[in-house]
This record gives structure tokens, C-alpha cells and sequence, in this order.
């Protein structure tokens, strides 16, 4: 049957929210749409529990598969919709009242877009909440605009060490079916590039005729103590390694690594390395010695040395032109206290 919105649930051992995501969901006006719920192979309850929350719902559709991770329980998800438009939900997060509404307006008014991209509200646990804007500004853009206007700024803005950022959540967009199947979109998992959602919509925005961009807040992003986004991640540094090598490949296939895309994704690498890959080592609360000793070791790669060749921009920020320096002699140390000073 055919259906306007497909909602896809990834859902991995987040029994205790999944029930507040799916009202969320049910309390849209416009009820023309599917839930499918991706048992990413739960091992706290949630196969059965979803299994029985699902008797009581007749939109939702579950699929049960072995534990793959988000990328590969999203993609699964992807086989079984049947909506005109993909929506990825979190199941640890919640839509607003006025989410369907919203998209709605905008999909009837620009029928032939492939993307709609809205902003969030980041929830805290102590109940603080903070508002999330793209730096995109709202509007219709077309295919020019997006080569011209939209493409550079989303793989990292030309001053690395601004805190800009294009908000590039799977969540904070939702994508024409049509449009990710004519493309054989798929997330890159995330055990191997560490932001699947990033990779992911640089590969979409590449390919996109219309992108829609909204003012409006649409969704609920629970930052949650000891969500994955604050624990230490092993390997890190390789999986950004990785990310930045995937998304270079993927420009070169498609005939888009240009100049400009090329000192973009350079200056993408240079942030990560400081505010990533630095603040992920940091994490461990290790002695000073063995963070210098890990920094000490990323410094010694090849990536980084392709990508402080190509980076090039008048500095104007002093810690930025200190930063390059210590990346350009690899010194540890200065990094480790520039970074925690």
C-alpha cells in the first residue's frame, strides 16, 4: 500500500524511549504514513518488547535483523518503505506536534524536491533546551544554487577553526524516495567513518537537483548522559582518516573533486584532527603523557601531511595560525596544552 511518509526506527537496546518516539509520530495530524522499526539485533528486551508495542499499532512494521550497527539497520530499513519520502527517526528522540504539518506545506509546494532540510532542538537532562540552526538559510535551491552556494560550505567552511557547521543529521532532513533509489543512496557504516549522517548527505546534496530548507524546528535530539556522542571512541582517528578517503573517492567517481572541494575537504580534516580526534583522546582522563604519546603518533600520517599541503587561507585567528604551526612540526605537546588550556 502506498503511503506519504515512511518513518525509519533503528532501534538497539533504547526499549525505555521507543514508545515516547512513536507517539511523537502518532500525534501528527496528517496520519498518511508507515513506521518501521529496525531491530538492530537488542539485547536489552527491545526485540520482544517492539514486537508486543507493535500488536497495538497498526502502522508499524518491524524487521528484526543481526546487530550491524545504525548505518546498516537504517539501510534494511530503506528495503521494507513504501512512503513517498523517507523520514530517519532515532528512537531516543521525538518529532515535534507540528513535524507532518510543516513538511507537508513544503513537499505539496515543491513536489519535485529531493531533500527537505529543517532544524532541531538539542534537550538536556537537566531539562535545558537549545535551539539548533543551520547556518543554511531558508529557501528553495536549486541545482546551481547548490554548486554554487551550498556544496563548499557543507564539507567544512573555508576558516576550519570557526564553529559554523551545516548540520548535516540524517534526522534533520528528510529525502524523496524516489530520489535515494534513482541514486542507490546508502549509509557508509559507521563502525568504519565514525559520521555515517555526514558522508551520507555530502553524497546526496552532490546529487540533488532541489534542495528545501526550513527555519522551523522539527525535531527532538535527547543528549542524553553516556550517549554514544560522549563516550570515547576507539580508533577514531582512523575512522576519520577513513571518512575523509571515502568522501575524496566518492568526488573523484563523480567527477566533482575540484579545486575548491579539494581544500574544503582538506580543511574538514584539519578540523576533525583538533576538534574530534584531540578531544576524543582527551576523553580517556589518561595521564598527560600518554595523551601526548597518542597525539605524537597521529601526527605521523600521511593524510595529514596531504592536507596541510593543499590548505591554504590567510590566517587572521592566532590560534589558528598556532594550531597549523604545531600540526606542521608535529608537536605534541603544544597540541595537548593548546588543547587543554
Amino acid at each position: 500500500m502506498s503511503v506519504r511518509y515512511s518513518f525509519i526506527l533503528p532501534v538497539y537496546n533504547v526499549k525505555e524511549f521507543v514508545c515516547r518516539c512513536v507517539e511523537s509520530i502518532e500525534r501528527q495530524k496528517d496520519d498518511n504514513y508507515e513506521i518501521i522499526i529496525v531491530d538492530d539485533g537488542s539485547t536489552d528486551g527491545s526485540s520482544d518488547y517492539v514486537d508486543e508495542y507493535s500488536k497495538k499499532h497498526s502502522k508499524i512494521k518491524v524487521v528484526h535483523k543481526e546487530n550491524g550497527g545504525l548505518s546498516s539497520a537504517r539501510n534494511e530499513g530503506m528495503k521494507y518503505a513504501c512512503g513517498d519520502y523517507i523520514i530517519f527517526v532515532d528512537p531516543d528522540d521525538w518529532i515535534t506536534d507540528d513535524y507532518l504539518e510543516k513538511v507537508g506545506n513544503v513537499v505539496q509546494a515543491n513536489p519535485d524536491a529531493d531533500i527537505v532540510k529543517f532544524n532541531f532542538y538539542r534537550r538536556f537532562s537537566n531539562g535545558d533546551c537549545v535551539k539548533k540552526e543551520s547556518n543554511l538559510k531558508s529557501g528553495v535551491y536549486s541545482r546551481e544554487d547548490i554548486e554554487s552556494v551550498i556544496l563548499a560550505d557543507a564539507i567544512c567552511y573555508e576558516d576550519f577553526s570557526s564553529h559554523n557547521i551545516m548540520l548535516l543529521s540524517a534526522w534533520s532532513h528528510i529525502y524523496s524516495r524516489k530520489f535515494l533509489e534513482n541514486n542507490s543512496l546508502k549509509f557508509v557504516s559507521e563502525r568504519l567513518v565514525g559520521s555515517e549522517d555526514w558522508v551520507f548527505n555530502i553524497s546526496a546534496y552532490c546529487l540533488a537537483n532541489i534542495i528545501v530548507a526550513l527555519p522551523d524546528c522539527l525535531y527532538n535530539y535527547d543528549e542524553r548522559d553516556g550517549s554514544l556522542t560522549q563516550r570515547y571512541v576507539v580508533d577514531f582517528h582512523e575512522k576519520r582518516i577513513c571518512l575523509y578517503k571515502t568522501v575524496k573517492s566518492w568526488l573523484i567517481e563523480h567527477n566533482m573533486y575540484s579545486e575548491l572541494f579539494s581544500r574544503r575537504l582538506s580543511a574538514l580534516y584539519i578540523r576533525m584532527f583538533f576538534y574530534d580526534v584531540l578531544d576524543n583522546e582527551c576523553k580517556q582522563k589518561k595521564d598527560k603523557g600518554e595523551v601526548v604519546s597518542a597525539i605524537k603518533g597521529f601526527l605521523d600520517n600521511p593524510t595529514l601531511e596531504e592536507c596541510l599541503s593543499i590548505y591554504s587561507r590567510r590566517v587572521f585567528n592566532c590560534k589558528e595560525a598556532l594550531y597549523l604551526f604545531l600540526l606542521k612540526h608535529k608537536l605534541a605537546k603544544g597540541l595537548y596544552f593548546l588543547k587543554n588550556r
